[in-house]
């Protein structure tokens, strides 16, 4: 019983934090798709002035700043989704040309993120992968671009590490709980089972030892207690 409910809570631990992983991958991967779309020039990508890094967000006055349509993503986002506060860091990065020039980066951890040296095989074919940034787990999507760019979004994963530890507390709690609970009801039961033999057992050493006018309870003939007792 204990291996089973040991397995089960690695099992449902285990599940929980793919999906926990898969959720952050999403959020990343869309990170990442912003800034292709703003590298090349897409629809997602507002005008900036003469010099500007098309990277960060724009430095256009509320009243000058050009609409953009419901969903589009744009620079704006991206630099807040990498700046915001809050448990996890989140940051981005871009390497470009063939000497790998850093052309840009944002958020709290960006300086020491390197060039990652396992890179995706083909373009547009984007890599996950765990690493570490400052002593901290992250999570990471990578990509490569056209003219040799390596893109990659990146964010730890304090809030998930957290979410898991209490998961994996409350399930060696309900393991325990369960086991203790089957370790001394099933104690109860075989001894309530056993009684009846022990009553047997007893009536019959006492008979051998001389005492006749004992005898054993048959009652129950029909069971295999009865039957044994008969």
């Amino acid at each position: 019983l204990a291996i089973v409910l040991a397995g089960f809570t690695i099992t449902a631990w285990r599940l929980q934090w793919n999906d926990e992983m898969r959720r952050v991958d999403v959020e990343l991967q869309q990170q990442v798709q912003t800034m292709l779309g703003i590298m090349h020039g897409g629809p997602s990508r507002p005008p900036h002035r003469r010099g500007e890094n098309p990277f960060l967000p724009p430095l256009f006055e509320d009243d000058d700043r050009p609409p953009r349509p419901p969903g589009m993503r744009s620079p704006e986002d991206l630099y807040d989704w990498a700046t915001q506060t809050g448990t996890a860091s989140r940051y981005y990065k871009i390497w470009t040309g063939p000497e790998q020039r850093v052309e840009d980066a944002a958020g709290l951890l960006a300086e020491s993120v390197s060039i990652p040296e396992d890179l995706p095989t083909s373009e547009l074919a984007p890599l996950t992968r765990d690493t570490f940034v400052r002593g901290r787990q992250a999570r990471e999507v990578i990509e490569t671009a056209q003219r040799g760019t390596i893109l990659v979004a990146g964010r730890t994963l304090e809030p998930e590490l957290e979410e898991s530890r209490r998961l994996a507390w409350k399930l060696t709690a309900l393991g325990t709980g369960v086991w203790l609970l089957a370790f001394f009801g099933g104690g109860w039961l075989t001894r309530r089972a056993l009684r009846p033999i022990q009553n047997i057992t007893s009536t019959a050493t006492r008979i051998s030892s001389g005492h006749l006018d004992e005898r054993i309870n048959v009652d129950e003939a029909d069971s295999e207690l009865g039957q044994l007792a008969g």
